[in-house]
């Protein structure tokens, strides 16, 4: 009652002014009406302030600051290293074109740490590149005016890796006596391994299978079983390889400690270690290229690798083979070794 008998008296005040108008002479009326005028504007504003909260200014300006975000659609599952689209599915009161393309975006990560991001109409696109968030819980808000902390998606960075296992694959079963070499490590895995070593195949076949390596391993190079643990194709997919409960055959006298991945492909363009006929076919057959898809799932795997592990140190071939003092190797290819450096960075490893 209070503010309405306020208003009243406001407008008692404009009809006023409008009647000391209406009494003064026509030279005085110019500059008057401008004091008038300007006294009435100042009173109409000040009768919207105190009128706020009734009626339909009230509902107007509700609408005006209250547009939220009411739901966010996105992906519920995903890997690190892929990009993930959010978009708003609804708004509370559907929003201006110009809204639209102000949607703000909050990155909160599986620490509680809030990153402001830029996005784009109604729709987020975040590629996913910590690998300390890996198998942890983030959050994507979406909001218009101010954040609600009801309104958000939450989702989940899988700690799993799908590996193609040695059956699904036909893998031979391992030779074994002899002079085969196939020895069981005498400690837990958690407490033995420390190394990843990074393999291409080589000049073999372009992009050959993983039963193809295990093959030649055992055929041609009188090997028990093939000699890495892991195995990856150009399409991403990742192959159990040997045991990881058994020793690898990968490093020449070095093995001990050591997880062999080799990618499935011929990643050496300029053809190292080749010379005479085999490097003029090799010249002429070209070379296979590391795709991003294969990239993607070997930085995944020793991500993976790492958290069941605890690995310390990541390389090439080329680079055990260097250090142990054993002979002289071109694997993993010019192609891999030029990723080396930046992978080392991504996945906070040393050199071996």
């Amino acid at each position: 009652m209070a503010i309405i008998k306020k208003a009243k008296n406001i407008n008692i005040q404009v009809a006023n002014n409008y009647t000391s108008i209406s009494k003064i002479s026509h030279e005085q009326s110019e500059e008057v009406i401008m004091e008038a005028t300007v006294g009435n504007l100042e009173l109409s504003s000040q009768k919207r302030a105190i009128m706020q909260g009734f009626g339909k200014d009230s509902e107007k300006n509700k609408h005006e600051t209250d547009n939220k975000v009411e739901s966010i659609i996105g992906d519920s599952l995903t890997y690190i290293f892929e990009w993930v689209e959010y978009s708003v599915q609804k708004f509370k009161k559907e929003p201006s074109f110009e809204d639209r393309k102000n949607v703000n975006w909050v990155y909160e990560d599986s620490k509680g740490n809030r990153t402001q991001l830029k996005g784009k109409e109604d729709k987020l696109r975040v590629y996913l590149t910590n690998p300390d968030d890996f198998g942890k819980d983030y959050k994507i808000f979406a909001y218009l005016q101010s954040l609600s902390e009801s309104v958000y998606f939450k989702s989940h960075i899988v700690d799993e890796l799908h590996i193609v296992n040695r059956k699904s694959w036909k893998a031979r079963l391992p030779q074994t006596g002899g002079n085969y070499s196939y020895e069981e490590i005498a400690k837990n895995p958690k407490d033995y391994y420390d190394t990843i070593v990074i393999h291409h195949s080589g000049n073999a076949k372009s992009y050959p299978s993983v039963r193809e390596i295990q093959d030649e391993h055992m055929d041609k190079m009188d090997k028990a079983d093939i000699g890495y643990h892991f195995a990856i194709n150009r399409y991403g997919k990742i192959f159990e390889g040997r045991p990881i409960n058994i020793k690898g055959a990968h490093v020449d006298l070095a093995n001990t400690a050591k997880i062999g991945i080799v990618l499935l492909a011929d990643l050496s363009s300029d053809n190292n270690g080749l010379t005479g006929i085999k490097k003029k076919i090799e010249e002429y057959n070209g070379n296979d290229y590391l795709t991003d898809k294969m990239e993607i799932s070997l930085l995944r795997l020793c991500i993976y690798l790492d958290k069941l592990y605890k690995i310390d140190k990541v390389g090439g071939h080329m680079e055990i083979a260097s250090s142990s003092k054993t002979e002289e190797r071109y694997c993993p290819g010019n192609l891999t070794m030029e990723k080396m450096e930046n992978w080392r960075k991504i996945l906070n490893k040393k050199k071996p």
